[in-house]
This record gives C-alpha cells, structure tokens and sequence, in this order.
C-alpha cells in the first residue's frame, strides 16, 4: 500500500495539480491545512484475478479536494488538472505492475460554505 501512495504522489508533484492546490495529504490534512488543498485515501483494496494474469489487486482510491471560495473556479481548475494528471495514469508503483488506472466517479458538494470534490480512481496492480 505504501508503495502505491508514493507512486501517487509522486505523478501529484510531476502534474500540474501542485499550481492549484496549497498541498496534498494522505488519508487525512493537517489541521492547519490553508485552502485549496487536497486528500486522497485508499477507500478498498481488493484482490482479483489469480487464475490468468496472475495475482492482481483492485484498489480503489478517492481524492477529495476541498477549497472554501465563494465559488467552485479555482477547485475545478484543480479537478481539471487532477484528471489530467491521473486519467489512465503510467504509475510507477515499486515492486508491482500497474495495469490501469481508470477514474470512476465523481461528487460534487458544498458542507458548511467549503466546497468538495470527490473523485475516484480504480487502480489495478499486478505484483
């Protein structure tokens, strides 16, 4: 799993999502985290095929990206770029091979004037 997320945020820092958000934290931000930032967390990781492409694991993982502005602008250039950065992504994950990483779904909301986009990742691993 640690390799995963290294993988992760290593594509983060080589993408253009550091211009639009302040950071991004694994599973949970800091405290004092300034607006916009983002999270990501392993929401499952499951294993998968082992008869024909041998040991697999479906991960599936969520960025949430948050921004308290009067508007959604600057957290959907952020999303923007985040699908840019992770839409069928070449992770380099050590140790595994990544078969795919494929973005599934999206949710968009609005809790106590913040602003929150959730998006989701299906990231296949063969080890």
């Amino acid at each position: 799993m640690k390799a995963l997320f290294d993988g992760i945020f290593a594509a983060y820092a080589a993408s253009t999502v550091p211009t639009y958000l302040t950071a991004l934290y694994q599973t949970e931000a800091d405290p004092r985290a300034v607006f916009p930032y983002g999270v990501f967390q392993m929401v499952v990781d499951t294993p998968a095929d082992f008869a024909t492409r041998g040991f697999t694991e479906n991960n599936l993982v969520q960025f949430n990206l948050f921004d308290d502005a009067p508007d959604m602008t600057r957290l959907l250039e952020a999303y923007v770029a985040l699908r840019a950065a992770f839409d069928f992504a070449a992770l380099t994950v050590v140790g595994t091979t990544v078969l795919s990483c494929v973005w599934e779904s999206t949710l968009q909301t609005r809790v106590e004037k913040v602003w929150q986009i959730n998006v989701q990742y299906r990231v296949e691993t063969r080890v």
